[in-house]
């Protein structure tokens, strides 16, 4: 396996800057954890077990911050990853947040009005469809353009960071990836993780299948469910191979963009974006551009969206 190779930024290889970050990322979770107050609102505590901060029943104990909870030890929360962003002047990650902010209604753009990542047919089915025991949303406007920040946060951990089981990854860098991918491009975008895990591992971990009928037939599907296992396997994995299952990921992502694109020539619009939000993922910015940066030109100027 090939892993990173050094390069000197301002007295620090792009490795070097790229832990810096995370250190400094996962200092304010600690200090973060250190400060979460208890439901009877004295003292201050961190539940160390598998589930901290969940019965078991699955529902959120009373008095919890939801965006605040563990899922499994070593897993970040919420909050951990959608605000995930460190900037050393010389080295930026961003995280989703600084990607998805306020209403947008773009030409092309498949998912229709969004805001804060949230389009409106999400908003729909959380609030007509979703029924899971750890809701927590009520009262939650009909119309995109109304829903506030916090609700559509509510609506990104609860449907998309806590059902496919991205709250299970023990490691902040993968998990954001993970998260990240999953908003963009919906929960198809796990199988990436799924791909990458079992070329890692060895192992054939697979989606479940799941039927659901379509008129007056039943139609077999993927179900885009992270398998926990997998999930928990990112634990087992080296520093080296963590930021290399990262950078495989955003990889991946880019590829899908560049499919997509030559399937629907209308995502050009979005091409810019989508190539300068997985560069804030990547470890290696050099490497970044050598790997897509030509090839996405090529695609502006045929067609016809260069400069």
């Amino acid at each position: 396996m090939q892993f990173i190779k050094k390069k000197i930024v301002g007295g620090k290889s792009v490795k070097e800057k790229y832990d810096d970050g995370v250190s400094a990322i996962l200092n304010g979770m600690n200090e973060a954890r250190n400060s979460v107050k208890n439901s009877a609102g004295e003292g201050t505590q961190y539940a160390a077990n598998e589930y901290a901060g969940v019965v078991n029943d699955g529902t959120v104990e009373s008095g919890e911050n939801v965006f605040e909870i563990h899922y499994k030890l070593g897993a970040p929360s919420f909050n951990e990853v959608y605000n995930s962003s460190f900037d050393d002047n010389n080295f930026i990650q961003k995280s989703t947040k600084d990607f998805e902010g306020g209403y947008v209604e773009l030409k092309n753009d498949r998912g229709g009005k969004t805001n804060y990542g949230v389009t409106q047919k999400t908003l729909d089915d959380y609030n007509t469809n979703f029924n899971a025991s750890y809701k927590t949303g009520e009262g939650f406007p009909k119309n995109i353009e109304e829903l506030s920040p916090l609700q559509a946060k509510t609506i990104l951990c609860e449907m998309f960071f806590r059902p496919y089981n991205i709250n299970y990854i023990p490691n902040l860098k993968i998990c954001r990836v993970v998260f990240d991918s999953c908003v963009l491009g919906g929960p198809k975008m796990n199988q990436l993780f799924l791909d990458e895990i079992n070329k890692l591992t060895g192992e054939n971990f697979k989606f479940k299948l799941r039927k659901y009928k379509r008129g007056n037939n039943y139609v077999t599907v993927s179900d885009p469910v992270i398998p926990s296992k997998a999930a928990e396997l990112v634990a087992d994995l080296s520093e080296e191979q963590i930021i290399v299952l990262s950078d495989k990921l955003v990889e991946g992502r880019m590829k899908y963009h560049f499919r997509d694109i030559e399937e629907n020539n209308s995502q050009i619009d979005f091409l810019e974006g989508w190539y300068e939000r997985a560069r804030c993922l990547y470890s290696d910015r050099d490497k970044f551009d050598s790997l897509f940066f030509s090839k996405k030109e090529t695609f502006l100027k045929q067609y016809n969206r260069g400069k």
